[in-house]
């Protein structure tokens, strides 16, 4: 599953795009937030810091003060949609397992990191 990770990353570069992924096996789940496309102002430091950044006054950065106020909305949008996405993905999940779990006994153990 980590080298299908890997082909999923390399293309999610290619293209320049950014996401959330989820993969599952019978046995193992793999998660990648990969939210740095080169259009976005968020990087993840070592450790998993979470970071933003956009020169949003003129001398701040890079000086192009309306191209990083562009940068800074895209990604903004870039999150939101992405917790739209994920509050649907949930509200079906859910639905789906409470079918399931009416016909099936089921354990799952959440591993905590």
């Amino acid at each position: 599953m980590k080298m299908a990770m890997e082909e999923i990353k390399a293309i999610m570069n290619k293209h320049d795009i950014a996401g959330v992924v989820q993969l599952q096996s019978p046995t193992h789940g793999e998660f990648l937030y990969a939210l740095e496309a080169s259009w976005s102002c968020i990087s993840f430091e070592p450790g998993g810091r979470v970071r933003f950044k956009a020169a949003m006054q003129s001398g701040g950065g890079s000086g192009d003060v309306t191209r990083e106020r562009e940068r800074a909305r895209v990604s903004a949008g870039m999150v939101l949609g992405l917790i739209d996405a994920g509050r649907k993905q949930i509200e079906d999940l859910t639905q789906l397992a409470m079918l399931i779990g009416k016909h099936v006994n089921v354990e799952h153990w959440t591993r905590v990191e």
